[in-house]
């Protein structure tokens, strides 16, 4: 990667945000300047990244201006919302979930809904931007050891967690670095004929 970008990080206080950080230090990938982007909740706080710490900056529509590259590790209306305004960038990487493709038990309707809309968001903005040369891509992980996936597995009875493991193939759930790995190099220079499309980081669980 002989280039080097002007990048973005929605959502940079979530662990996906954060595990995303850690992939592009240890990667070394060539960052010449890094937005923090999160809700006014979260402005303020400091986040490490290589030997500097950034502050994190307010989400607004004008973040992305002399941006290269965004990462979107946010909610799903969040996203919607503010992705029109990231298209400016040379890339954009969406989080959408297995629950795009099949009904899930660690989640709801309403979270089911909103990562096939995200899906199909993307793929219609890809269409729209692509002729300017800025590409879109959306990740859609299975079950990933987040916080929220944790508690739910920790709760299950030993005859429940041999069940769930049983159902994907690599017999263990995701990594969160996994998934922020895949979402690094679909920004890369590596990944520059990848537009359109969802990769699935599931371990298997759903082939399609």
């Amino acid at each position: 990667m002989s280039k080097s970008y002007n990048v973005a990080v929605v959502g940079a206080t979530g662990i996906v945000g954060q595990e995303l950080l850690t992939i592009l230090v240890k990667r070394g990938f060539p960052v010449r300047s890094l937005k923090l982007l999160a809700s006014p909740r979260s402005a303020g706080k400091k986040i490490p990244f290589g030997e500097q710490d950034i502050e994190v900056e307010v989400l607004s529509h004008n973040s992305f201006e002399g941006c290269d590259l965004v990462f979107n590790a946010i909610p799903d209306e969040t996203s919607k919302e503010y992705s029109p305004s990231a298209v400016k960038a040379g890339a954009i990487v969406m989080v959408s979930s297995i629950a795009a493709h099949t009904a899930s038990n660690l989640s709801s309707a309403a979270y089911t809904a909103a990562k096939t809309g995200m899906v199909g968001f993307a793929r219609h903005l890809a269409k729209e931007v692509g002729p300017s040369g800025i590409r879109v891509n959306t990740v859609a992980p299975g079950i990933i050891a987040s916080e929220r996936v944790a508690k739910k597995y920790e709760s299950y009875s030993a005859d429940e967690r041999k069940a769930l493991l049983a159902r994907i193939p690599l017999g263990r759930i995701g990594r969160v670095e996994e998934v922020a790995a895949v979402i690094a190099f679909l920004a890369s220079e590596e990944a520059s004929y990848i537009h359109g499309a969802l990769i699935d980081i599931n371990g298997g669980l759903f082939m399609d």
